[in-house]
């Protein structure tokens, strides 16, 4: 039963794309950038909440260049472009 349950829930997290986002925060971190998960901002044209999966971000030093990555991941079924 226990056995049951635990894939069941490896099922569910793999259909709702978690292995794919803590993977790609991975490699960004590895990159030597910072990362932010879940990050919450307003529709400009909707006014709604919505929520970006990961935001990465860096500064090269010295260089005055700031770069950010706002990355909204979808698992493969929900995915028309996959």
């Amino acid at each position: 039963m226990e056995v049951d349950l635990k894939n069941k829930v490896k099922e569910w997290l793999d259909k709702q794309g978690y292995p794919l986002e803590m993977y790609v925060a991975a490699a960004f971190q590895e990159s030597g950038f910072k990362i932010a998960q879940s990050v919450m901002y307003v529709d400009p044209d909707s006014k709604t909440p919505r929520e970006v999966d990961l935001v990465a971000h860096k500064t090269i030093e010295h260089s005055g260049v700031y770069i950010s990555f706002a990355i909204v991941l979808f698992p493969k079924q929900i995915n028309k472009y996959a």
